[in-house]
């Protein structure tokens, strides 16, 4: 019975360990966040991990850095960029001639 308890307590001790470290991560993750908010906001030109590459990304209102994109990608003017909405109902404020699909697709 004694090791039994032993095992429990011992097990709880790491799941409040796990707890710890998983917040300390939270908190890193947050302060990186906002690292690259920061940067971005500034002009900043920041790399993003996808599924399969690294994307390339930029504050897509800020011209000179949309410039730079093209630039450090040696990307031909002529290949258009994609720009990430956080909310559908900003798209207006990018495009024009929207088709009916598109929209139900964003909202």
């Amino acid at each position: 019975m004694k090791d039994r308890i032993k095992e429990i307590i011992q097990a709880s001790i790491s799941v409040k360990q796990q707890i710890l470290q998983d917040e300390a991560m939270l908190a890193r993750l947050e302060k990186a966040v906002d690292t690259i908010v920061t940067a971005l906001k500034n002009g900043a030109l920041c790399v993003i991990p996808t599924e399969t590459v690294y994307g390339l990304a930029a504050d897509a209102r800020n011209a000179d850095a949309v410039k730079r994109i093209f630039q450090t990608k040696g990307r031909p003017a002529d290949h258009p960029l994609i720009v990430h909405l956080a909310d559908g109902d900003d798209i207006d404020d990018w495009a024009i001639d929207i088709p009916h699909y598109a929209r139900l697709l964003a909202a």
